[in-house]
């Protein structure tokens, strides 16, 4: 038998239900801008999903009035792991309102979306097959050293608060290397939780007399530099060509 689990907030219900084909449906129910807690609510379910590597997720959004942009990021900050675990993620449901805004915020090149919730559970089964139990992965941070002489860190996955002091330590060690031009590309960066370090990066840059940019930013992550404005602080680039130039130059 199925298994659910409910919690109620005002205005906003998660239900988490374990199907027996090995389907995990999360459905999410009403307006999450009518809870404070909302966002941490879905971020605590998907933790907990991945860390019993649950590979195949189905967001219910059947019954969904509204998501917040927050919402939205705790949604995809885990998506690229889940990913790399050999799991999947689906929509199923989106109505006249959210589906637009998923794919605005660029949510839906990620992760799929279909109208129906069996449609979505069979899509699934043919992504993941069978589940593997692999240890899903975090922040990937790759560096490179471009032809120009500029340095190139590609950052891949989510960007917490273990994985920026990471990157803070990563980025420190190439200035200390005499690599004061860098740039991050951030188009596989899909977690907004780890603008603090950007920014923090940036400072620190400045004060050694390097310089950092960012390329390719989009989806949560720009919507809220844009919100926060954060873009007179974080010098962002379309693309890595085009940060890569302004370094040059």
């Amino acid at each position: 038998m199925a298994r659910k689990k409910r919690r109620k907030t005002p205005g906003f219900l998660v239900e988490v239900e374990h199907r027996e084909d090995g389907v995990t449906r999360v459905a999410l129910i009403g307006d999450s801008e009518k809870e404070d807690s909302a966002r941490d609510e879905v971020a605590g379910i998907l933790h907990q999903l991945l860390s019993e590597n649950r590979h195949k997720i189905l967001f219910d959004t059947t019954r969904l009035d509204w998501l917040t942009v927050d919402v939205v990021g705790a949604l995809v900050g885990d998506t690229l792991r889940h990913g790399d675990a050999g799991g999947a993620m689906i929509f199923a449901g989106l109505n006249e309102e959210t589906g637009p805004l998923l794919e605005q915020l660029g949510v839906l090149n990620f992760i799929g979306n279909t109208e129906e919730v069996e449609e979505a559970a069979e899509w699934l089964h043919q992504a993941v097959g069978e589940t593997k139990d692999v240890e899903p992965k975090r922040l990937v941070v790759k560096g490179q050293k471009d032809p120009s002489g500029v340095r190139v860190i590609s950052l891949r996955g989510a960007l917490g608060e273990r994985e920026g002091k990471r990157l803070v330590k990563t980025v420190r060690a190439q200035i200390e290397k005499g690599h004061t031009k860098i740039v991050l590309d951030c188009e596989r960066l899909i977690d907004a939780n780890g603008l603090a370090y950007l920014v923090q990066l940036v400072q620190e840059c400045e004060q050694a007399d390097a310089k950092l940019v960012l390329s390719t930013v989009w989806g949560v992550p720009a919507t809220l530099i844009e919100v926060l404005g954060l873009h007179a602080i974080l010098p962002i680039f379309p693309d890595r060509e085009a940060a890569i130039a302004t370094l040059v130059d």
